[in-house]
């Protein structure tokens, strides 16, 4: 609970980085098989029911991340072509893949850099802001 609270307070306000994506996946592997933990969010189970949920995808991406070095986990901008064919190998995944699970991390990020800023406006929004 603690490590939850601290991982949302960073979220918050530095933002998120790999170690914390390789992180949620270590958890989501100790609540146990991904379907039954979908299955336990309500509404989820009946909309489970035609989807295939691939439990080695959750395996497959700590592969990736665990072949990255710490430094391309904590500034993923970093990685270039050479970097994502080393890691591709490195993991036994291909590179389509890494350049997947970096783009699905950019739109996770842009999105929470998105909640920080409605948070602070909401925040201020009592307030009369100078220049507004």
């Amino acid at each position: 609970r603690k490590k939850a609270q601290q991982a949302a307070r960073k979220m918050m306000h530095s933002g998120i980085d790999l170690n914390d994506m390789l992180d949620q996946m270590r958890q989501m592997k100790k609540m146990g098989p991904l379907k039954d933990v979908l299955a336990k969010v309500p509404g989820m189970s009946r909309q489970l029911q035609d989807v295939d949920v691939d439990d080695r995808m959750v395996d497959r991406t700590e592969a990736i991340l665990l072949s990255m070095t710490p430094r391309e986990r904590r500034r993923p901008e970093v990685i270039n072509p050479s970097r994502k064919r080393r890691i591709a190998k490195g993991s036994g995944m291909r590179v389509e893949d890494v350049n997947r699970l970096l783009r699905n991390f950019e739109q996770t990020r842009r999105l929470m850099k998105q909640f920080r800023k409605k948070g602070v406006r909401r925040r201020f929004s009592g307030m009369k802001m100078p220049f507004s």
